[in-house]
């Protein structure tokens, strides 16, 4: 079985304002370690898709969210 991992709108959004907030009020590194790990989080996720909290938001839906 293969799973996908979807970004909602807000999520696609966020790495832009994490980047802002850091360039101005910290630091460019930590930003890009951040973004990094951000980007490279949901490989997790696809190589072990039970790993994580369920959604609970999303709990009443026909497929399971993590």
């Amino acid at each position: 079985m293969e799973f996908e991992v979807i970004w909602s709108e807000f999520a696609e959004c966020q790495p832009d304002d994490i980047v802002a907030y850091y360039n101005e009020n910290g630091s460019a590194k930590v930003a890009k370690k951040l973004i990094t790990d951000l980007i490279s989080e949901p490989q997790q996720l696809i190589h072990n898709p039970y790993s994580g909290q369920a959604e609970p938001l999303l709990q009443e839906r026909k497929e399971l969210y993590r």
